[in-house]
């Protein structure tokens, strides 16, 4: 394989702090869980039941959301470090509702997925050039 397509054109990365941040809420979920497992009891075990599962979704959720862009000759590749699953016409939208903000949509023949993204605006339009000069068809939508 040509070297150029194995590094990266684009690429955004986890700072320390994130990571630091990460291991902290998984931290305090684990201890949820242990905590709260040692509390169940057969006479009163409808609220443990449902903290147990508030703190299991509270996991999956901060796993899900470190994630990292990297963006190659021929492909984009979007890491979660932290959780299982290693990838996955691109469009920067700002969405509204409960979990809006900017996100970037990818839509292709077997995906159509939504990112949420905290990107600088330098950052982004850095992308987004680099994404334009792949020929790969980006917009940014009402981000501004």
């Amino acid at each position: 394989m040509d070297n150029k397509i194995n590094k990266p054109i684009f690429e955004t990365n986890l700072t320390v702090f994130d990571k630091f941040l990460v291991i902290i809420q998984l931290g305090a979920g684990v201890l949820g869980i242990g905590y709260f497992s040692a509390k169940f009891t057969r006479d009163d075990w409808g609220g443990q039941i449902f903290i147990l599962c508030f703190f299991a979704i509270w996991i999956i959720q901060v796993i899900r959301v470190a994630k990292t862009f990297h963006l190659y000759q021929d492909r984009l590749i979007i890491k979660r470090p932290f959780f299982f699953t290693k990838k996955t016409n691109v469009i920067f939208r700002k969405i509204k509702g409960r979990f809006g903000g900017p996100h970037i949509i990818i839509k292709a023949k077997r995906l159509n997925e939504s990112y949420r993204i905290d990107f600088s605006n330098f950052v982004l339009d850095d992308f987004i050039t680099q994404l334009q000069k792949l020929g790969i068809k980006s917009s940014k939508e009402n981000l501004d």
